[in-house]
């Protein structure tokens, strides 16, 4: 090859390798450097123009403070429990609150899933993921709105399979006596403490609450469950709000006893009732009005009215 022709080659080498390199370097390392999402949350996919990266944290805006969390495998093993978060290659980042939250997935050496979830902190929530680079370091910045909250839209009752009726005793009061002639002894068989009917409402849903906290929602409630069928009251309770009813005030009754002379004692137990059952509340989205649907359990514990004397003597 004569140096004509070497020279040529040279030049076509250095064009193509110019061209090549110029093109890398225009296209962005990262397809999305900041994105803002809704209060109720959203998933968007990041793209990253290189495979040799990782994440070296996540930090919250809000006083710049490194966030903890979990990290997976790419086959879900636990790397990494409640510490900073950073992974290397691929697999998950979860770092989750009752009222916020992200979930950072590496599926591909190339791409990044960013899920927020929702947010009803009542405030922005603002974070940053930092991707180390070879020869750069550059950074996502998630900012997600306040969400503007839920509505009331209604509640039903059904029944799950360790939803029931189940009896159980207490210990009421106990009574000691040292009389020189029997006689009769009048007492009531639920004297004593806490002789309310009681109910809550319990979800482990962190929605269940939060949205209609202060809203004052009155809901009926079961009375009674007759063939699998549950029967609601016409008094109404705050849902939200453990309720409690004097049971002594709208069952006044007395026992009599006849004492014999000499030293006696005895107590009551007393039949107490607890109901479960299981409860769907429906939300309305302020922004959007779709739906969101809440289960949970309501439970309720009161006397039967039906007792046991239990001699102690």
């Amino acid at each position: 090859m004569n140096s004509k022709k070497l020279s040529i080659f040279f030049l076509f080498s250095v064009i193509l390798w110019c061209n090549i390199s110029c093109d890398t370097q225009d296209e962005p390392f990262l397809s999305i450097k900041e994105f803002t999402v809704e209060g109720e949350g959203g998933k968007t996919v990041v793209k990253i123009n290189n495979t040799d990266w990782f994440i070296s944290k996540v930090v919250n805006t809000n006083g710049n403070l490194r966030i903890s969390g979990e990290v997976f495998s790419s086959d879900g093993t636990l790397l990494q429990e409640n510490s900073f978060v950073a992974m290397k290659g691929e697999g998950r980042i979860e770092s989750k609150w009752m009222d916020k939250g992200f979930i950072i997935t590496r599926n591909s050496p190339n791409t990044l899933t960013i899920e927020v979830l929702e947010n009803s902190t009542g405030e922005p929530f603002n974070f940053r993921i930092v991707i180390q680079g070879k020869n750069k370091t550059e950074e996502i910045l998630v900012k997600q709105k306040v969400s503007e909250g839920y509505s009331f839209a209604g509640i039903d009752y059904f029944l799950q399979e360790k939803d029931k009726d189940s009896l159980y005793y207490k210990k009421g009061a106990s009574y000691q006596f040292y009389i020189t002639t029997s006689g009769p002894f009048s007492f009531s068989p639920y004297s004593g403490v806490d002789i309310f009917r009681q109910s809550n409402f319990e979800s482990h849903d962190p929605n269940a609450f939060v949205w209609i906290k202060d809203d004052s929602i009155e809901v009926n409630v079961p009375q009674t469950i007759i063939d699998g069928k549950v029967y609601l009251s016409n008094k109404k309770h705050v849902y939200g709000v453990t309720t409690k009813e004097d049971y002594l005030k709208e069952n006044t009754f007395m026992e009599t006893l006849n004492l014999p002379a000499g030293k006696s004692a005895f107590h009551v137990d007393q039949e107490w009732q607890k109901r479960v059952v299981s409860y769907r509340l429906t939300l309305t989205n302020n922004r959007t009005k779709a739906e969101k649907k809440v289960e949970g359990k309501w439970i309720e514990t009161t006397p039967t009215g039906n007792y046991k004397i239990v001699n102690d003597e």
